[in-house]
Parts: C-alpha cells; structure tokens; sequence
C-alpha cells in the first residue's frame, strides 16, 4: 500500500467513526423516548384512567415485566408447542396449568402472582380464537379456556 491509498483509508475510518457515533447517539435518544413513553403508559395503565380492563392485557404484563426479546419468543413457543403437542394426540393443560407456565415465562416471583390474574391467560388465548387462517389455534384456545 502506498501513502495515498492509507491516507484515502485513514479518512474514511475517520467518517466512519463519525458517522457510527452520531448513529450511536441517535439510536441512544430513540432508546431514552421509548423507555419514557413505556414508563409514560404504565402510569396510565396502573392508574386505570384509560381503562381496568388493560391491566390484564397481555401486552402489559410483558411491558411491565420488561422482557426481553428471548421471554417474549418463549411465549410464543409455550403455544406453539402445546398446539404442536394437541396435533400429535396430546390434550392441552388446563388454564390454571397454562398460566403457570406463562408466569413462569414471565418471571414473576411467588409473592408477585397476585398482580398477575388467570384473566391475563385468558385475554392471551382469547387472541388466537375466530383464527380463520388457523383454525388449530382456534380449537386449542378453545380447549384450554373450556378446561377453566
């Protein structure tokens, strides 16, 4: 390599440095607001001046337990591996017994249950009924909310 072609290099490290520190910058303060707007909705949510019935929307409880991507993928596998199970002959778990399953996705301690009610089960599998594309999902929302 000649002088020139490291100094042409050089400058170009050098703008992409810049350029990956104002990016950083940039992807910081979209972190900050939406940390602020979550913090924002919670508040509303746990004052129930939009509504009581949010407080157990599945949706929240994964906002308010601050899980990551990994927890909210697991939630999605607690269900699919049930209507997996239920497609080879295995009948779903009671709500009671999915419930538990989800809370332990969910991290939520012993002490804690109590802010975490059956109801939010229920609003989760509630979701997947009047599924036309896939009905399966339907028959085993059904299933598990009729084993209440």
């Amino acid at each position: 390599m000649n002088d020139h072609t490291i100094k042409e290099l050089e400058k170009r490290i050098s703008h992409l440095e810049s350029r990956l520190e104002f990016e950083s910058e940039l992807l910081s303060n979209v972190v900050t607001e939406v940390e602020a707007l979550i913090n924002l909705l919670l508040q509303i949510i746990d004052d129930q001046t939009i509504s009581p019935h949010l407080l157990y929307n599945f949706y929240y409880s994964i906002l308010k337990r601050n899980l990551g991507t990994k927890e909210r993928q697991e939630i999605g596998l607690l269900f699919s591996k049930i209507v997996r199970e239920y497609k080879e002959g295995i009948e779903p778990p009671r709500l009671d017994e999915f419930h538990t399953q989800l809370l332990k996705i969910l991290k939520v301690e012993e002490h804690e249950k109590a802010n975490y009610p059956v109801e939010i089960s229920k609003q989760f599998l509630l979701s997947y009924l009047n599924d036309d594309e896939f009905p399966i999902l339907d028959a085993v929302a059904k299933k598990i909310l009729d084993k209440a």
